[in-house]
């Protein structure tokens, strides 16, 4: 079972088929790797790694420029084991909504699911696309190369007989690469609504922000153990009492062009100390 990817790049010197080669080569290796990473977690129940030495479920293969516009492709083919586990009738639909969304979610655009596969994810561990967003930075300022130095001026990612399903311009180009770390601690109160124990990512309530805002726990089963069992422990408390398991969270935060938060990396969550 295969699907293929096409990456079309249109307006300036793209119209006329031409990319310069430098930057077409840097915007190809980002969406290679930005393909890869999001069809291996699909393949692999949502695993995300950041360097991929062997593909494990799936094939991706480069097939070639296209069109007057300048287009490439992607041909992406699982195997007999991922079919199984998605369905012949519904994987290619499963994997262009999870793609979409992946890719959507890394760029700062809105997205609704097509599927209940990834609507459920959405709802249950959206940490799952935030984890992947935070992996696909690196990727995706490569895969904006042509946008960034005008030899295009917005990438289409297109479902063939389907249409597009993701547009990259010049603002998705600057929320992925505008993006700021905060040089300080700072802190935020609230409670953790969703938090993944094997990983260290999750969401908490930002009660300042009124949001949820995405989070990891770094080195969380090492020397951020406490902020692990306080996360977790926030998490058990709300799911019973949604007013219930505020917390003070400490940490750098990472924030796109608009100053909003995009994840925070968290060094400590605290009880918040109350007047006796």
């Amino acid at each position: 079972m295969d699907t293929t990817v096409s990456i079309i790049h249109e307006g300036g010197n793209a119209d006329s088929g031409k990319l310069d080669l430098y930057d077409s080569a840097e915007s190809l290796l980002g969406f290679a790797r930005a393909v890869n990473l999001i069809s291996h977690a699909f393949a692999n129940d949502n695993e995300i790694k950041e360097k991929l030495k062997n593909l494990n479920g799936f094939n991706s293969e480069f097939t070639g420029a296209k069109r007057g516009c300048f287009e490439l492709s992607f041909l992406i083919s699982f195997n007999d084991r991922v079919v199984k586990a998605h369905g012949h009738s519904v994987i290619v639909d499963k994997y262009w909504d999870y793609f979409s969304a992946a890719l959507s979610n890394s760029v700062g655009l809105e997205y609704v699911p097509s599927t209940h596969f990834v609507n459920s994810i959405l709802e249950d561990e959206p940490y799952i696309f935030d984890h992947l967003a935070e992996q696909l930075e690196s990727p995706l300022k490569e895969a904006h190369r042509t946008i960034q130095t005008r030899d295009a001026s917005s990438v289409h990612i297109y479902r063939p007989r389907v249409g597009d399903k993701v547009v990259l311009n010049y603002d998705t180009y600057r929320y992925i690469s505008e993006t700021t770390k905060s040089t300080g601690v700072e802190s935020w109160e609230g409670n953790v609504t969703k938090y993944n124990l094997l990983t260290g990512y999750g969401r908490f309530f930002n009660d300042s922000e009124q949001r949820t805002v995405p989070f990891v726990i770094k080195d969380f089963g090492g020397g951020n153990l406490l902020a692990h069992q306080a996360a977790a422990s926030s998490m058990s408390e709300a799911s019973k009492d949604i007013t219930s398991g505020k917390r003070v969270f400490q940490g750098y935060a990472i924030r796109d062009m608009r100053q909003r938060i995009k994840r925070i990396e968290i060094t400590d969550i605290q009880p918040i100390e109350t007047d006796e």
